[in-house]
């Protein structure tokens, strides 16, 4: 996945930093994936992750969860929940996506986003 270089980085530095965040996506990857059935906030991703001794920043969380959604690997649910620390902000919870045209159906029913599937009538 692709690294972010916000902050100007260059040389060893920048290639450092891009095979870090190579890891904190497939750590993401492999947390969704060691729980298909469930789903996760990026707080909640985040929380995990740092319990498991993973070092990562939560925006690199958030980030890595929206370019392994862009890839089609994680979707976005409607489903939201109030976020703990802050102003409270709603937070989207992500999961696997479905595998097949029916679980799709029954996926959009379940409140994912139907806009995220070519569903074959």
């Amino acid at each position: 996945m692709k690294f972010y270089n916000t902050i100007g980085l260059s040389g060893e530095e920048l290639k450092d930093r891009q095979e870090k965040n190579i890891t904190q996506t497939d750590a993401v990857m492999r947390l969704f994936n060691k729980y298909p059935d469930k789903k996760f906030t990026a707080r909640e991703v985040y929380h995990k992750l740092t319990s498991d001794g993973i070092r990562a920043e939560l925006t690199s969380i958030r980030r890595a969860i929206s370019d392994l959604e862009d890839a089609g690997n994680l979707v976005k649910l409607d489903e939201t929940v109030r976020s703990p620390v802050g102003r409270g902000m709603a937070e989207h919870y992500h999961c696997l996506p479905p595998v097949s045209n029916i679980e799709a159906k029954q996926a959009i029913a379940d409140g994912y986003q139907p806009d995220l599937y070519n569903l074959d009538e």
